[in-house]
């Protein structure tokens, strides 16, 4: 039986999406786990974090009275973050090592252009009950990104690709 009832499985990462659970018993803990499977690159990292760093979200929820629950709306009761956030599944997720694998002599060259996969797994009594994926993506194909070094800053420089036909547009 499904379970998860996703508004859209690609979307921006930026993105608000409706993430549901529907027909559950009622009043039941539902832990939720989210994970990438495909590269992710965490806007919020050092960008020395390999690509292939694995990051995890587990979090409790309580269905409501006729099973369901709001992933957006419901609070967790604990887990990776505890209150009501919407997308905090997604938006929470923390690296599954405890020490985050930096390695200096690399640069995360993940595209920001490319999407990432996530799993989203529902268990109850620790049984897996439903999974989906979604796939989030930082730019759309029409915007480039380039990495800025500088004396004492590192930043990313977003540049959008427009056709020359567009651009004479402008003059």
């Amino acid at each position: 039986m499904k379970f998860f009832n996703i508004e859209k499985i690609n979307s921006a990462v930026d993105e608000i999406i409706d993430m549901k659970l529907e027909n559950l018993p009622p009043h039941s803990k539902v832990e939720i786990q989210v994970r990438n499977i495909s590269p992710y690159y965490c806007i919020n990292a050092p960008l020395k974090i390999k690509n292939n760093q694995q990051w995890l979200s587990e979090n409790t929820f309580l269905s409501d009275a006729n099973g369901n629950i709001d992933l957006n709306y419901f609070p967790s009761l604990s887990g990776t973050y505890t209150g009501a956030y919407p997308m905090g599944c997604i938006t929470f997720l923390k690296t599954v090592d405890s020490k985050i694998n930096i390695d200096k002599s690399i640069q995360n060259n993940t595209s920001l252009n490319k999407e990432c996969t996530f799993e989203i797994k529902a268990l109850v009594n620790h049984k897996v009950i439903d999974k989906c994926q979604i796939k989030r993506f930082f730019l759309s194909e029409s915007v480039q990104s380039e990495i800025i070094y500088r004396r004492n800053f590192q930043g990313r420089f977003f540049i959008r690709n427009m056709p020359i036909d567009y651009l004479r547009l402008l003059y």
